[in-house]
């Protein structure tokens, strides 16, 4: 008998074959309709990989896709060495993993991938972001690998009163029915401990820059607030379905979110001009 076990992330269910770790314990549940459905086996992949795409490498992580037959794959390194494979169907529902290397990192990217994709079409975003949460608002800091997203999380935390941090790196983002839109924490925190099942009404997307001196402007320009969205999230911009679903999540976001690009130093200073100008008065 094959067990199932039950994880609702960001108001979506999905199902895997095996109890996952304990970063996932906050968010198991008893519903059992799943958006997707993953087997988890700990083995190499038998088959042979032809007509690898690059997705994502840094620093010795890779990701590569392509296709075999009617199925697509997901090939993930770590330290240069195959970790995993990921086979799944074309609309993201039903998959199977191949754990060859690294347990952790295997099965969290593999996840993160089918819940990206499966979700791009329910008004959801899987967003590479830092996420803070003040007076039942959620604010969150974009920006590339080292620009200082968690330093600017942790500034906040330290220097204001009844500031809490959601998630330090790949938070859900969703609207809900009547337009009200959602950050939601996940199991998928980056270095950080913090795999909160909680959420927040979102007060404020800042796009952080690095810079000498701290300033904060609120963004006007269309195009803009939508490259600083999609820059943000998972996706496949090779799949017209998940694109187009992800071009109306933005498009909603862009009308209901205020945006800012806030140049800043790691200090205090950063925290409290960035508050000031955003915080949402109840």
């Amino acid at each position: 008998m094959n067990t199932k076990h039950y994880y609702n992330v960001g108001g979506h269910v999905f199902s895997v074959s095996r109890l996952l770790d304990f970063t996932y314990e906050p968010f198991q549940t008893q519903a059992k309709k799943a958006v997707f459905d993953v087997t988890i086996k700990m083995q190499k992949f038998g088959g042979i990989l032809k007509r690898r795409m690059k997705r994502q490498t840094e620093k010795g992580i890779g990701i590569f896709t392509g296709k075999i037959g009617e199925k697509l794959f997901y090939e993930f390194k770590l330290l240069h060495r195959r970790a995993a494979v990921l086979l799944t169907d074309k609309r993201y529902k039903k998959a199977t993993l191949f754990v060859e290397e690294f347990p952790k990192y295997s099965i969290d990217s593999a996840l993160m991938v089918m819940y990206a994709l499966s979700t791009a079409t329910r008004q959801t975003l899987l967003f590479h972001s830092s996420v803070v949460m003040e007076g039942g608002f959620a604010y969150m800091f974009l920006g590339k690998s080292g620009t200082g997203k968690s330093t600017h999380s942790q500034l906040w935390m330290d220097t204001l009163s009844g500031v809490d941090l959601l998630n330090d790196d790949n938070p859900i983002v969703r609207v809900l029915p009547g337009g009200i839109i959602h950050a939601y924490g996940s199991p998928w925190s980056g270095k950080t401990p913090c795999w909160k099942n909680d959420y927040s009404v979102v007060g404020g997307i800042i796009q952080l820059d690095q810079a000498k001196r701290n300033k904060i402007e609120r963004i006007t320009e269309k195009d803009e607030a939508y490259s600083t969205i999609i820059t943000s999230v998972s996706g496949t911009p090779w799949d017209f379905r998940i694109r187009n679903g992800q071009h109306k999540t933005a498009l909603q976001l862009m009308r209901s979110v205020p945006f800012y690009h806030l140049d800043c130093r790691p200090d205090r200073e950063a925290a409290i001009i960035c508050h000031n100008e955003v915080r949402v008065s109840r």
